[in-house]
Formats: structure tokens, C-alpha cells, sequence
């Protein structure tokens, strides 16, 4: 399956904007980038973000689920969200 531009660019988005929580927490890109190993962990990061544009992926939407299982959608967005900020 050939990936789109489009859910390439939301791939590097939200992996950029899950490093900017973790940069944000840290108190700015110079108390972040001031530790090498959170450099090497974004540097890791981003090539394993770009490597995966370039492999097999399926997104299709398998089994049909319950309409009623949705609601972990936002409590996992909230899970995602606080797990990106609260570690730094």
C-alpha cells in the first residue's frame, strides 16, 4: 500500500507535536537540547518517524466494532497527550 502525502504529513505533525510537549515540559528547546541523550532520543525519534513512511502499512479499519467501545478514543487521547508532557 503506497502511503499519501496527506497521512505522511499527519504522521510528521503529530510526531513533531508530541516532541514539542516533551520539549515544552523540559522549559524550551535550550534546557531540552542542553542533555545529550534527549537529543539522541529525538534524533532516533524522527528517523524511525521517517523510516516508517517508507514500509508496508495497513490502516485499513478491519473488524467493525461497537459504535458503544468510542469512548476510549478520548480518554487514550488524554492518556497520549499527558504521557508526551508529564515524563519531561
Amino acid at each position: 500500500m503506497k502511503i499519501s502525502a496527506k497521512l505522511a504529513f499527519f504522521a510528521i505533525v503529530v510526531t513533531l507535536a508530541y516532541l514539542g510537549l516533551a520539549v515544552w515540559g523540559m522549559g524550551g528547546f535550550a534546557a531540552f537540547f542542553s542533555h545529550a541523550p534527549l537529543v539522541v532520543v529525538v534524533l532516533a525519534t524522527l528517523v524511525m518517524a521517517i523510516a516508517s513512511l517508507f514500509t508496508e502499512v495497513n490502516l485499513s479499519s478491519g473488524e467493525r466494532e461497537d459504535r458503544a467501545n468510542r469512548w476510549v478514543l478520548p480518554a487514550f487521547g488524554v492518556i497520549g497527550i499527558l504521557s508526551g508532557f508529564l515524563p519531561a
